[in-house]
């Protein structure tokens, strides 16, 4: 097993143009991709994953003969939640799982504005 860990996103002495390259091309290498980031999943972590996932649309495949599925070219994906300090309870007290946890910040927002429909793009 191969363990790769990049520098991340905004490094202090590159562009952002060098960041996604390094991310890109270490994506590309991975057969497991983890993601660190602390805290509970909030707009913040929602909107730092969707940058991500923006760069990996950039990714191209070359051969249009076949019509393969783009995420067969992806590795796996693992979100790690570091300092994670919410009790995993529902709103009427029930435990709930991390999936539960995690498909509850997935749900789209109510409302109608523009600026709730960028949040439930990036959800989406």
């Amino acid at each position: 097993m191969l363990l790769l860990d990049t520098e991340g996103f905004g490094g202090m002495d590159e562009n952002t143009t060098h960041d996604s390259r390094i991310f890109l091309f270490s994506l590309l290498l991975s057969s497991f991709f983890i993601y660190n980031s602390q805290g509970n999943i909030d707009e913040t972590a929602l909107n730092n994953i969707s940058l991500i996932i923006n760069l990996a649309k950039d990714i191209k495949i070359s051969d249009s003969s076949q019509q393969q599925d783009p995420a067969d070219f992806f590795p796996s994906f693992l979100w790690i939640v570091r300092d994670f300090a919410l009790q995993m309870v529902d709103k009427e007290g029930q435990k709930i799982t991390a999936k539960d946890y995690l498909e509850k910040a997935l749900e789209n927002q109510k409302g109608v504005s523009d600026a709730i429909e960028q949040k439930n793009k990036i959800r989406r």
